[in-house]
């Protein structure tokens, strides 16, 4: 963890195909079943935790666990100022690359944020504050910081 980073509402892309819940952190609990959901990769679950080898994981209001073998967890600190995208009719920028770190001025040679330098990933929404060169101005967690435009998508 990240010091002065809070946790979001984070989830779990299915990495694989015909991917089975389970109801414990087992193997033995495969939900298996003409009732049981298969979940194909890209397939998005919010995420509550971790036990051991499994993410514990949400879907259609129960409780699950899915190996961490077949899961990515995203979205791991949370952007207080925007989440959703558009708030208050504020711009918002999506990140598109992983492990984006954040810097404190417009340019490659800036400090980093963060002691073990804190990133964004592929999907996060944040705060667009404007455009300095080729880096966006944006918001995260009540700070404002710096990444590379070819890092996010303006929208």
């Amino acid at each position: 963890m990240v010091t002065g980073f809070a946790f979001a509402q984070s989830y779990v892309t299915v990495a694989g195909d015909n991917v089975c819940l389970r109801t414990c952190a087992s193997e033995s609990c495969k939900w298996t079943g003409r009732n049981a959901p298969h979940f194909d990769t890209g397939d998005k679950l919010t995420y509550y935790g971790q036990s051991g080898n499994y993410y514990r994981v949400g879907w259609n209001g129960g409780t699950y666990y899915l190996p961490k073998k077949y899961g990515r967890l995203r979205g791991r600190y949370e952007n207080t100022d925007v989440y959703s995208g558009n708030y208050n009719g504020r711009r918002s920028v999506i990140i598109a690359g992983d492990n984006v770190c954040l810097r404190t001025r417009p340019n490659e040679n800036s400090k980093l944020v963060g002691p073990g330098y804190y990133h964004l990933d592929t999907g996060e929404v944040v705060s667009y504050y404007g455009s300095v060169g080729n880096y966006y101005k944006i918001g995260v967690n009540g700070g404002v910081y710096y990444i590379p435009k070819k890092y996010g998508r303006l929208r």
